[in-house]
Formats: structure tokens, C-alpha cells, sequence
């Protein structure tokens, strides 16, 4: 048995396996009444499974876990379901998750990682971002100031795909931002996120109603719009109108 009991994770595991005079481990353990807080994510009860076999070659590891419920950034999540298959030469993690309330909206998570690549690409998307931004401002009370613009909107994807070939050692996560909405593309650009801090910089390509429209939602300052370009600039959680530490 093998338990935790920290503010930022803790569950309760049992296991068993064998270990071989060749010095193979082949270990299989169930985790339950899983919880985790690490700042703006908290999932309040998880369950899963978890296999892993350690020989002289490596390691292979396979995981699933889900949880009825968490939130992120105080936006509650339901359904969420994460999938490992890792070893020593390839990880592959899948995140799916739905918004509680909002049984359209879908959050997925993909990541690969090899010996001479990685690939990682987040998305949300939904059938009605009018709505969704409606519900979050309702959920996370923020106040926001939402356009006609922005409410009348329905099919819409976000994606954020990592580029690790633009990054250097030790430097911030370079990402290329992408918003389709109704068939058309609303966002386009580049952003360097620091995980340190929450920080963000980089710009994004839009139309220039649309900038607008953006820059009372986010409360961008106006310095940050140009015509059609909105630059980034600061603390992430801030454009999201949450509070931050000091």
C-alpha cells in the first residue's frame, strides 16, 4: 500500500507485482479517492489504474484516470479522463474533459514526446462561443464586458500547438495560437508562455472589430492593440480577469 496525504496531492494505492532475479519489475496498483491542487487546477476526487514493467532495456508504464469533477481557473471541468502510455523511448498522453454546464464544450489534450521530438496541442472547441463566454463570466462572477460581436458566434475551435523547435534551453514555451469561429478564422499568432509565472507575450492576428471586441473582453489596454494586432504582455490570468498572487 502506498498512500499520500499532502495539500497538493493525495490518494490512497495498492499494488502488487513481482520482481525477477533478472532484476525485472512488473508492478500493477490501483489509485483511489485521488485529489490534487496545484494552484489553478483542483480536482477533488480521481480513481484509476496504473501498470508499469522496469527492466534492463527501460521502463514501460500504461495509466488511466478520471474524475466526475475539478475545476480550472474556478471553471468547473466534469468527465475528465487522461490516458498514459510512456516508456523510455516514447510518452503519449491523451486529456479529455467536458465544462460542467455546458455539455457541448470539449477540452482535449495530446502529447508525444520521442528521443528527437515532441509534439504537444491543446484545444477547446464548441458549438456556441457566444455562450461559453457567457457561462464563464457567470461561473467565474469576473464582470466581463461582452460584445454583440462576440455573443453571436456559435461553431468555434481554439488551439494552441507547441513549437519546441523555436524554443531554447531553459526558455519560455513558444506557442502558434489559432481560433476558427463560424468558419472563418478569428486569431493567428505567436505566444511565449512562461509556466513559472503565468506570463505571456507574443501577438495575435485578427480583424480589427474583432480586436476591439477582444480588448474589452481580456481588459487589453489600448496601447496593446495596433489595427488588426493585439499584443500580449503580461500575466495570463489577469486577461482572464482573475486575481493573482502578489
Amino acid at each position: 500500500n502506498i498512500n499520500a496525504d499532502q495539500h497538493q496531492l493525495g490518494f490512497t494505492s495498492t499494488w502488487q507485482g513481482t520482481l525477477q532475479k533478472s532484476g525485472m519489475l512488473d508492478l500493477a496498483g490501483n489509485v483511489v479517492d485521488g485529489r490534487l491542487d496545484i494552484g489553478p487546477l483542483r480536482v477533488s476526487r480521481f480513481n484509476g489504474w496504473i501498470g508499469t514493467t522496469i527492466d534492463k532495456s527501460g521502463y514501460k508504464m500504461q495509466s488511466q484516470l478520471e474524475a466526475g469533477s475539478a475545476t480550472f481557473m474556478d471553471v468547473p471541468l466534469q468527465s475528465i479522463s487522461m490516458v498514459n502510455d510512456s516508456g523510455t523511448a516514447q510518452d503519449d498522453v491523451i486529456v479529455r474533459s467536458g465544462i460542467s454546464g455546458m455539455p457541448d464544450i470539449l477540452f482535449t489534450a495530446d502529447l508525444t514526446r520521442t528521443e528527437k521530438e515532441q509534439n504537444f496541442t491543446a484545444a477547446i472547441k464548441g458549438n456556441n462561443l457566444g455562450g461559453f463566454l457567457d457561462y464563464i463570466d457567470e461561473v467565474t462572477k469576473t464582470g466581463k464586458r461582452i460584445s454583440e460581436s462576440l455573443l453571436d458566434l456559435r461553431e468555434f475551435e481554439l488551439a494552441a500547438r507547441f513549437q519546441p523547435e523555436k524554443r531554447f534551453v531553459g526558455g519560455p514555451m513558444p506557442f502558434g495560437v489559432t481560433m476558427v469561429a463560424d468558419g472563418t478564422k478569428m486569431l493567428d499568432g505567436n505566444v511565449l508562455f512562461y509556466p513559472d509565472t503565468f506570463d505571456v507575450r507574443g501577438s495575435l492576428e485578427t480583424q480589427p472589430d474583432t480586436a476591439q471586441a477582444l480588448q474589452d473582453y481580456f481588459k487589453i489596454p489600448s496601447s496593446n492593440i495596433v489595427q488588426n494586432f493585439i499584443r500580449l504582455d503580461g500575466d495570463a490570468r489577469r486577461f482572464l480577469g482573475f486575481e493573482t498572487p502578489e
